[in-house]
């Protein structure tokens, strides 16, 4: 057997090594990668336009109502049937100022926000009684600039293009990018963290209180304005009770057509929700009470609105662009609206209360995409906004 000289076999040896050891640092370096924490954060350059559809879908069964009277036990008029309504908002953001993960300056077109809904309700004996509702918002066609105030920790607003009374921007947010979801530093997966509550209003009301009022008057469209299938914004304040878990489940591809040819990376947020709110809506029953009502031989007392929610859902991060790229919420949610009036009849004092349940699935959605070739739609010089004669 022929031995190969020392030198020959020691140059093999390292050569081997090198290889090696190139082989674990590329194994290593792939190992990083992907564990690697990801950074889900806001950044869009200046000129960026991102178009936001969000819809609310509600389905909810008539599961009693009745009479109360005084300390008495609840009476059920045996009223079944299901109330099924839905809610569309669409905004245009067009974006001037960005930094630290936040929209400093932009302008939002209010393409839709309207609501419309239908219940069917039977009674003991085949009594049926149907009726329909639509909302819509005095805001709709309208666009607002929106400026950061860090003193304020707020959003500055002012109408764009029209000349209007700025009151009805009282109660407007320019969130609606969903930064409260966000984790707030790098996370692998499996990270976990809560999102503070009081954050949910933004959530299920995108761009805060748009004032949809119900057309007409029937009782029907009262019940929505009064929150039950109708704007959460309405009713679901900073006082809710509950938590609200993530969950960051790592990345994924998502297909953007049906061939599945373009796709998007996304970081991925599992989201599970459990909540419960009770509302006053005393003011807005008493000034929406029809004439017939108001000349009953009874005073309101109040009126109150308790809702609850359990679901999950899951929020998809563009990782690329640097916002989120959709949003869906599924779960079951109840109502118990209670109407309490003070009745006196000279002699004696009582309370007459009447209460209605309902409950069945909710699912909210939410999508974000490049809104550059979409049309920001003319102003509409609504007379609803025009501003008070002093």
């Amino acid at each position: 057997m022929k031995h190969q000289p020392l030198h020959a076999r020691a140059a093999a040896w390292l050569r081997g090594s090198l290889l090696l050891l190139c082989a674990c640092a590329a194994l290593d370096a792939t190992a990083t990668a992907q564990s690697a924490p990801d950074q889900l954060v806001f950044e869009v350059a200046p000129g960026t336009k991102l178009l936001k559809i969000f819809r609310a879908t509600h389905e909810l069964r008539i599961d009693d109502v009745g009479e109360l009277y005084d300390d008495l036990p609840f009476v059920s008029n045996k009223t079944g049937g299901w109330l099924s309504s839905w809610q569309r908002l669409e905004f245009l953001d067009d974006y001037a100022r960005c930094e630290l993960g936040r929209p400093l300056e932009f302008r939002r077109t209010i393409r839709d926000a309207t609501a419309v809904g239908k219940v069917s309700a039977t009674r003991p004996g085949g009594m049926r009684q149907e009726d329909n509702s639509k909302s819509m918002s005095p805001l709709r066609l309208q666009t607002v600039r929106f400026e950061w105030v860090p003193e304020e920790h707020d959003w500055s607003r002012c109408f764009d293009k029209v000349d209007a009374d700025e009151e009805w921007l009282d109660e407007l947010h320019g969130d609606y990018d969903l930064l409260g979801l966000l984790p707030g530093k790098p996370v692998a997966s499996g990270d976990s963290w809560s999102i503070e509550l009081g954050y949910l209003r933004r959530v299920f009301a995108p761009g805060g209180n748009l004032k949809l009022v119900p057309a007409g008057h029937n009782l029907f469209g009262r019940t929505m304005e009064l929150g039950v299938g109708g704007d959460f914004a309405d009713f679901l304040g900073a006082d809710v009770k509950g938590e609200v878990k993530a969950l960051y489940k790592g990345r994924r591809d998502v297909a953007l057509d049906e061939a599945g040819t373009q796709k998007l990376e996304c970081g991925v947020i599992e989201l599970t929700l459990n909540l419960v709110v009770s509302a006053d809506r005393t003011q807005l029953y008493r000034s929406a009470m029809p004439g017939e009502e108001r000349r009953e031989p009874s005073r309101l007392e109040s009126c109150t609105v308790e809702y609850s929610f359990t679901g999950s859902g899951e929020l998809l991060w563009d990782l690329a662009n640097k916002h989120f790229h959709t949003l869906k919420l599924e779960g079951q949610e109840g109502f118990v609206a209670t109407v309490w009036k003070a009745r006196s009849d000279g002699k004696e004092n009582h309370r007459l209360g009447q209460l209605s349940r309902y409950s069945g699935p909710l699912v909210l959605e939410a999508l974000c995409e490049d809104g550059a070739g979409v049309d920001p739609s003319k102003a509409s010089d609504n007379p609803k906004l025009r501003p008070k004669k002093r």
